[in-house]
């Protein structure tokens, strides 16, 4: 499993979740936003800072520059969206 991965996903998450607490749809999607935010966060946790996980990373083969890729990803996001809001 990539670290680097790991972390988009959890950028992705709370991207997509923003609206956890301000629109209550059902108790069902409510918990499974939080299972996805909190169980992505932990992956990322345990993969830096857990004592036995973290040496089970390779950082030489997890070679992926994702930093290159946040920028254009949140460019997009500001050209291609319905309304110019925080939420969207």
């Amino acid at each position: 499993i990539s670290l680097k991965t790991q972390e988009l996903y959890v950028i992705v998450f709370v991207a997509r979740y923003l609206d956890l607490f301000t629109t209550y749809i059902s108790l069902y999607n409510t918990v499974m936003k939080i299972i996805f935010l909190a169980t992505s966060v932990c992956i990322v946790w345990y993969m830096r800072y857990h004592k036995v996980v973290k040496q089970t990373y390779n950082k030489d083969q997890d070679t992926f520059r994702h930093y290159f890729l946040i920028p254009p990803c949140f460019a997009l996001a500001l050209l291609i969206h319905r309304s110019f809001t925080v939420m969207e």
